[in-house]
């Protein structure tokens, strides 16, 4: 009897041996996801699609980097879909995986389809709000911690729910309305505190709305809140009393530059889809370039904006 279970054993043994390696070979997909302006994306689902796989799709999430990576697929088509909430879903057919063979597929995610998503209705104000809340709380504070907000609209829930509201009673004030934005903390905004990123102003709470603010929500657009910058704004280090140090969207440990440092982390992370910043010198350039995005630097007046603390006489959009 012992006999025969060895040969058995020895049988299966040899069967194993003869399989074709091609039954044991893994390959992968891998890439990066960013925004249109070049800016990485993390937290975006990628999911991988076939026929081959047992569970027939694989997701993963991109990292604080936008870097993705699916392991362990089996020779065959692919399919890979990319998905940020508020963003331009991305598909990509016909990727061929053979053998080890890893395939690299990145994607551009376009932020221009958040007004034709809520009018399709395939999303809401509402749920984008609390999809940015959510990843607000998850690379924030948390995660890479990036400090760029210093303090969040306790009503921006409420605020989006109204504006979903006004849509359906087909209402719409213009191409920002539902559209989530922040302001950087020298801008008053009715409701929320105007520290300049300072603990002696923590207490500071506006009577009105600076212009910029007032035209914005008169537009319909939504504050999701306050981003962080240098103290008073003065610097071009990122760092503040009140919400420390702000991260570089691409590697926390880095600067930001400022003193808008705040407001560029929090676009280029995917934290909101607009920031206001503004602008002495290089206060708006700086972070831009620190953070692979573009700016606009608008004069406003001869003289300085009501309802601004700064030491300067323009704001940027």
């Amino acid at each position: 009897m012992p006999s025969r279970v060895v040969a058995r054993s020895l049988v299966l043994v040899s069967s194993l041996l003869l399989l074709p390696a091609a039954a044991f070979a893994q390959g992968a997909i891998t890439g990066v996801v960013r925004d249109v302006s070049g800016a990485v994306l993390p937290g975006v689902t990628v999911e991988a699609a076939s026929p081959v796989l047992i569970e027939k799709v694989r997701s993963v999430d991109t990292d604080a980097s936008g870097q993705y990576r699916i392991v362990d697929l089996r020779p065959g088509t692919y399919s890979v879909t990319f998905s940020l909430p508020g963003f331009r879903t991305v598909r990509r057919d016909g990727i061929e995986l053979t053998g080890t063979f890893v395939a690299t597929v990145s994607a551009d995610l376009s932020v221009g389809e958040l007004q034709d998503a809520m009018t399709r209705g395939t999303t809401t104000s509402e749920d984008i709000v609390r999809e940015y809340l959510a990843r607000l709380a998850r690379f924030d504070r948390n995660g890479p911690v990036l400090r760029a907000m210093l303090g969040l609209n306790r009503r921006v829930v409420a605020d989006a729910r109204a504006s979903d509201a006004e849509r359906a009673a087909g209402r719409v004030r213009g191409p920002f309305h539902g559209v989530p934005i922040a302001f950087k903390d020298n801008i008053d905004v009715l409701g929320l505190p105007s520290t300049g990123g300072s603990l002696a102003l923590i207490e500071h709470v506006p009577r009105l709305d600076s212009k910029m603010a007032a035209g914005m929500r008169a537009g319909g657009a939504i504050v999701l809140g306050k981003t962080n910058l240098d103290e008073f704004p003065f610097g071009d280090f990122g760092i503040s009393s009140v919400a420390g140090t702000i991260g570089n969207a691409y590697d926390p440990t880095l600067s930001t530059a400022g003193s808008s440092g705040g407001t560029a982390v929090a676009v280029a992370s995917g934290l909101v889809t607009l920031g206001f910043g503004t602008d002495t010198c290089n206060s708006l350039s700086n972070p831009a370039a620190f953070a692979s995005l573009a700016t606009s630097r608008v004069r406003t007046a001869s003289k300085p904006p009501r309802r601004i603390a700064s030491r300067a006489f323009s704001a940027t959009l």
